[in-house]
């Protein structure tokens, strides 16, 4: 059985440098983790398009060659607007778990650091524990993401 450990929570709360931190102290522990993303379909595709490593990116900043959409709008109205009313609300999930389970051997642990919508993790079952990160100042404002109900942990 694959663990998933979902981070939750608003842009600049911690989550991708958590999920760094845990990821390294359990393969320090002797298991086997990868890290993904719900949105890296949608990464890899705006990474393709603009020609730059999704990392590097000013995500907040309007671009042209976007029609002036920032690369966090142009993510949002992808995923929200076509991407979640033609293949449904769990699709990201459906997928995080598909590429989970084309690994060979499965790992023990897959730690994602985007989570943002529940309906995501309905696909992965039972088999996932939420981290909610939470930091003075930042907000889902701008944001088509929210938190979760019912974390198991919470981080400030």
């Amino acid at each position: 059985m694959i663990n998933f450990i979902l981070f939750n929570g608003p842009p600049g709360s911690g989550k991708t440098e958590a999920a760094r931190m845990l990821a390294v102290f359990l393969r320090n522990k002797g298991y086997s983790v990868t890290t993904d993303a719900f949105a890296a379909p949608m990464k890899h595709f705006i990474s393709v398009v603009l020609g730059e490593k999704y990392g590097d990116m000013q995500k907040d900043d309007p671009r042209a060659a976007l029609n002036g959409y920032s690369v966090r709008d142009f993510l949002i109205d992808l995923s929200e607007n076509y991407i979640k009313p033609r293949y449904g609300n769990d699709a990201f999930g459906r997928w995080l778990y598909h590429r989970a389970l084309r690994a060979t051997p499965p790992p023990d642990f897959v730690i994602t650091d985007d989570s943002g919508f529940e309906r995501e993790a309905e696909a992965l079952g039972e088999g996932y524990v939420l981290v909610r990160m939470v930091r003075p100042g930042k907000d889902f404002q701008n944001d088509s993401r929210s938190y979760w109900s019912n974390p198991h942990w919470t981080v400030n």
